[in-house]
């Protein structure tokens, strides 16, 4: 777990990034249900918004459900108690997809205040930030706080079987915390050690095109050609190029 400064980090970094980011876009498979996403977060967001429903994880063992078609009210829906561990929420489609200390829940969401159960992906005791892309999941494996049992890795997921998601790719990894996919680009935070950048044009077999250990990176958001890194002491904006990143500004924030 990440401790109570980064944590509060993560949080402004985040209102500031939805400032930046301020078109939203959808990285997730196509669906018909109306449950799209709503704004720019990253892949340790404990909290998203699909549609007229905001989910959020409580204690750590809930997942609490508000409908927020009212303009001026959140009312609670339900509470999901798929046990405990939960760590982030990602809006994939029509699917909710819940990182976990030992795996990945997924949820169908086309009934808002009623999720329904879909199917688990498991793996090591380990802290599990995840983001989604066309038939793949990136997840990310760390040791940590409460995580130290687990292998630091990178995992790709194959989801085109939603009701048994299956793992096709292992990458070992330094720390690795939050990632963001968008288009043939991944970015993956390496903690205190930096970020890497990777080309997934074969989505199956990430390349590794930089390693940057100049900057900490503990999530990211990215918007086509541009990504923002949340370091320890900020924001970092870059842009891709032909093999190379570009740093465009940085935002001081502070963690106290």
């Amino acid at each position: 777990m990440l401790e109570k400064p980064m944590k509060n980090l993560i949080l402004i970094s985040s209102a500031i990034v939805l400032l930046l980011f301020s078109c939203s876009k959808d990285k997730s498979m196509s669906s018909d249900t109306g449950n799209s996403s709503t704004g720019e977060g990253g892949s340790m967001a404990a909290m998203t918004i699909m549609g007229d429903y905001m989910y959020r994880i409580a204690g750590g063992n809930a997942i609490e459900v508000y409908n927020i078609s009212a303009d001026s009210s959140a009312e609670l829906a339900t509470i999901l108690n798929p046990g405990s561990g939960l760590e982030t929420l990602f809006p994939y489609g029509k699917y909710l997809l819940v990182g976990t200390t030992s795996g990945m829940l997924i949820y169908d969401v086309t009934n808002g205040a009623n999720p329904g159960y879909v199917s688990r992906y498991d793996h090591v005791v380990s802290c599990d930030p995840v983001v989604a892309q066309g038939n793949y999941a990136y997840v990310t494996l760390r040791d940590g706080t409460r995580c130290n049992r687990a292998a630091n890795q990178l995992e790709v997921v194959d989801l085109s079987d939603i009701t048994n998601p299956q793992r096709l790719t292992t990458i070992p990894m330094q720390q690795p915390h939050g990632l963001d996919a968008d288009g043939d680009n991944l970015v993956v935070g390496e903690g205190s050690y930096g970020f890497k950048w990777f080309d997934i044009k074969d989505p199956v077999n990430p390349k590794q095109l930089k390693f940057e250990n100049r900057v900490p990176c503990f999530d990211v958001i990215s918007q086509g050609d541009h990504f923002i890194v949340v370091g320890s002491n900020g924001l970092y904006q870059y842009k891709y190029g032909t093999g190379t990143l570009e740093q465009l500004s940085v935002i001081p924030v502070s963690a106290n």
